[in-house]
């Protein structure tokens, strides 16, 4: 090369010679990639706001006749509630619904019971003996379906009933007195009672009172729950238990249906050579 070029190589001098082309402008392009899509075009603007409604006058008709109404009690002063009628307790809405509820609460027809025992067998027996005492006598029905037996009663009558399971009992009218016997599961509703409400070496017993019982009596009965719904009868009922155990009130009048246990042990000290008997507080000091 220095032999034959002294003077160093020489290149073509114009610039369209390819000896002077940029190899990258020579390359063929590109064919387009396969990218993504162009991105969507942005949302339309929000429409205006629509202008909110004329507010109506306060002069207007409605404002008359209110102004009339209250000039109205303004004039009848104390004499405004002489129209209104009295509404005696059974055609109040809430207490229908409160009794309704109670009674719905022991005529479900469905309670499963733990049994420690089971009352012999034997014959089904319901009947009017004497025109004064209703025999109800080894009703049985299951504990998803309880034998529904229906009574009729006058003040004189007492409702025996004797060795009963899974039974539901219901009382149409008021009675003379109520006695349970060797029962299990056994569910009543009692519409008053001139005498006591007696139950027995019985197990799983409930009793519904919707008027005046003057007292319930418990004697080795294990597990009763007794639903009252009046607080007005409940200040006038006694209860008496021997030998029980699981025996609580419901107070089906109260918002909470308030629950009530009753004493199960007591502590008794002499006191002037007398007994003094009173319930076990188990509470902390």
């Amino acid at each position: 090369v220095k032999d034959n070029h002294a003077a160093g190589v020489a290149w073509g001098s114009k610039p369209s010679s390819p000896t002077h082309a940029d190899p990258m402008a020579m390359a063929p392009p590109k064919p387009p990639g396969k990218g993504l899509p162009p991105p969507p075009p942005p949302p339309p603007p929000p429409p205006p706001p629509t202008s909110a409604p004329a507010a109506s006058s306060p002069g207007g008709a409605s404002g008359d006749g209110a102004s009339a109404l209250f000039a109205e009690i303004r004039a009848k002063g104390d004499n405004i509630t002489k129209g209104l009628r009295h509404v005696e307790d059974k055609d109040k809405v809430y207490k229908q619904k409160r009794d309704h509820e109670a009674a719905k609460a022991i005529t479900s027809g469905a309670s499963r019971v733990k049994r420690s025992w089971t009352p012999k067998e034997g014959t089904a027996k319901l009947a009017l003996e004497g025109d004064k005492q209703w025999v109800v006598h080894y009703q049985r029905g299951t504990p998803d379906e309880f034998k529904r037996v229906e009574i009729d009663p006058t003040k004189k009558h007492v409702i025996n009933v004797f060795r009963c399971v899974d039974t539901l009992i219901v009382l149409s009218g008021p009675c003379n007195s109520v006695q349970l016997c060797e029962c299990l599961n056994t569910h009543i509703v009692v519409e008053g009672t001139v005498g006591p409400v007696e139950v027995s070496n019985s197990e799983s017993v409930e009793l519904l009172f919707n008027r005046l019982t003057p007292s319930a009596i418990f004697s080795v009965v294990k597990g009763a729950t007794v639903h009252v719904t009046s607080e007005e009868h409940l200040e006038t009922m006694d209860f008496v238990s021997s030998c029980a155990v699981n025996i609580n009130v419901v107070l089906e009048f109260s918002d909470e249906k308030e629950e009530i246990p009753l004493p199960e042990q007591f502590e008794t000290s002499i006191v002037g050579n007398k007994p003094v008997t009173a319930p076990v507080d188990h509470g902390g000091a």
